[in-house]
């Protein structure tokens, strides 16, 4: 019976049968895709479950955002994209010997490679699972870059554990932009420059919260740009015809939206050389847009686009960058000592953004002083701003207005460091 059983097995399963079936290319390609695509999700799922459950630590003994032991130091990441933010305070606290832990939502965090005896890097989770464990944290101090914790809405509540929760910019001129009371519950802001003194007294006294403890720190993500840009040694490409960087935003925040395609047509026919660089949103959310920019383009032999994630080839190539309201300004103008032209986007209604208390933004007022923001009056003009730049704005003009946007320039990597150590002694020794 046994046998008989086996060699019905055999002959209807291990033996090839004509399927009388067709399937042809293109269904066949993509049911393999479809089964790649299922497989590669069932091992990265594995592979958060297995994070979320252990957590990453390097061989150090197993601790988690939830134990009742003070961790002093604590960092915590959303995710990947924060990596240049917080990279030089890491490295710094490291080289100063300083154990810490680094918590992040995101199972790719660069950080979850190190390998040091100071470091305690693991992955949390994300959503409810990462919020809950933050929530339970003990901690001297807490840094986070984000907004709202503890405000009413946001998923993470405030730590009431956490001695001392500390925020750090990872832009220029931040506040404006933040929701309201995003950093009410924050006991300690990192200052970008000494003008944001002023944004945050000035909330403080409008909701009646507790002056917090200002640190003049900079901008650690521009640091870890200017430190890359010296590691691969870009240096500034000089071109015989003055060459243009086209930078959009995205959505109705972009410049290509809100103008659309002339001035583009307008530089190119004036004989610039142009380098359009989408953002990288755009190539997934406005495709259609895109590639009508490039078919309309198309004619125009000095026209090239740059669709690669690392922009300093075209930024070290460019003479004078075109954008918006973007930050991608400030990161060509503060590393590579060149000016911008500014087209002016309307905000739209920001009536749930700290905008509504701080309307008068140093950043517009001195982008304007040193370059030309043009509106849909003054776009017409753009040839004659792209030809008269270079005699508006000096390397001069832009190295002091870098000295006064941000602090401690190539070191605010050490300078928070030291200040965290200092305060998770003091609130140690309290």
């Amino acid at each position: 019976m046994k046998t008989t059983l086996y060699l019905l097995f055999v002959f209807t399963f291990m033996l090839p049968m004509p399927a009388y079936a067709y399937l042809d290319p293109g269904s066949g390609n993509a049911l393999v895709y479809v089964l790649i695509s299922f497989f590669g999700a069932f091992i990265f799922s594995l592979k958060s479950l297995f994070y979320a459950i252990v957590g990453k630590s390097n061989g150090k003994a197993e601790t988690t955002a939830s134990d009742t032991q003070d961790s002093g130091i604590v960092i915590f990441s959303e995710g990947k994209q924060y990596w240049n933010t917080f990279k030089p305070i890491v490295e710094a606290l490291l080289r100063k010997q300083v154990a810490f832990s680094y918590y992040t939502m995101n199972v790719n965090d660069p950080c979850l490679e190190l390998d040091s005896p100071y470091l305690d890097n693991r992955y949390i989770g994300n959503g409810s699972m990462a919020y809950a464990r933050l929530g339970n944290l003990k901690a001297s101090v807490m840094v986070a870059t984000t907004p709202n914790i503890g405000t009413e809405g946001y998923p993470l509540p405030r730590p009431k554990n956490v001695k001392n929760l500390l925020h750090v910019f990872h832009g220029l001129e931040s506040m404006p932009m933040y929701h309201l009371g995003s950093l009410d519950h924050y006991d300690t802001v990192m200052l970008v420059g000494n003008y944001e003194v002023p944004m945050l007294r000035k909330l403080e006294k409008i909701r009646s919260t507790p002056a917090k403890k200002l640190v003049l720190a900079g901008l650690p993500y521009l640091d870890e740009l200017a430190a890359k840009k010296e590691r691969e040694h870009i240096e500034n490409i000089k071109n015989d015809v003055t060459t243009v960087l086209v930078a959009p935003s995205w959505d109705t925040k972009g410049c290509l939206a809100e103008y659309g395609f002339g001035f583009v047509e307008d530089l190119a026919k004036a004989g610039f050389k142009v380098i359009v660089r989408p953002h990288p949103q755009s190539l997934r959310v406005e495709k259609e847009m895109v590639d009508q920019l490039i078919s309309a383009l198309s004619k125009y032999p000095n026209v090239s686009f740059d669709y690669a994630i690392d922009g300093s080839r075209s930024f070290a190539e460019a003479d004078v960058m075109v954008s918006d309201r973007s930050r991608v300004r400030t990161d060509f103008m503060f590393l590579y000592n060149k000016p911008v032209i500014t087209l002016d986007v309307p905000l739209g209604s920001m009536d749930d953004f700290e905008i509504v208390h701080l309307p008068d933004s140093w950043l517009e007022e001195n982008l304007a002083r040193l370059g030309y923001t043009l509106n849909h009056e003054t776009v017409k003009d753009i040839v004659a701003a792209v030809t008269n730049i270079s005699n508006k704005t000096t390397v001069e003009d832009i190295l002091k207005f870098r000295e006064e946007a941000l602090s401690n320039w190539g070191r605010v990597g050490e300078v928070i460091a030291d200040y965290l150590v200092q305060a998770a002694q003091e609130a140690q020794e309290e």
